[in-house]
């Protein structure tokens, strides 16, 4: 699992090379020059998993904010009421209000993630939208997908799961084969 890690890592390095993802933490003073370079070769696996890590984080917040400029006005097209948005407000001033009790905020928690599924079908509809209308979303996208990906892979080999291991290994294989991992690919 681990080679198949470090080798998926390298793909991304290589897939985004030339991104700016190098520049980025080179500027934000994560990372200096030498190391930013060798860890998007897929040669430091602690470093390369933490910085694609800080970077799908800063993406999803990018998303995230995105979407929910993207809600609200699909909301006022509509004419639908936003109860549902103000309870989700609620919900997350809860969690932030509760970070210094740790049962209050197992609770709080648990009453978010138990409604934050009902908005999975308009955060996709919203990605498939922003990746229809722009070259820059989709490339974006692409990545943090490539990313998560990775993180699903290491989520199996640590809770050593099988069957989810098989289905990141499957969703893998077209990358190893675009990006000349034939070794990997089999």
């Amino acid at each position: 699992g681990f080679h198949i890690a470090l080798n998926f890592l390298a793909v991304i390095g290589k897939l985004f090379k030339d991104s700016g993802i190098e520049d980025l933490l080179i500027e934000s003073g994560v990372y200096g020059g030498n190391t930013a370079s060798a860890l998007l070769q897929g040669k430091s696996y602690s470093q390369g998993v933490r910085a694609h890590k800080l970077l799908s984080e800063a993406m999803l917040r990018l998303q995230w904010r995105a979407f929910i400029v993207w809600l609200t006005s699909q909301r006022r097209e509509s004419n639908v009421e936003p109860v549902l948005d103000k309870e989700y407000i609620e919900l997350v001033k809860a969690c932030r209000e509760t970070v210094d009790d740790e049962e209050a905020l197992k609770t709080s928690h648990a009453d978010l993630c138990a409604k934050v599924h009902l908005l999975q079908p308009d955060f996709e509809r919203f990605r498939e939208q922003s990746s229809e209308r722009s070259k820059l979303f989709r490339f974006w996208d692409m990545c943090l997908k490539a990313v998560l990906l990775l993180l699903r892979f290491i989520r199996a080999e640590r809770e050593e799961s099988w069957e989810l291991h098989l289905n990141a290994v499957a969703e893998m294989v077209p990358y190893f084969f675009a990006l000349d991992r034939i070794n990997y690919a089999r």
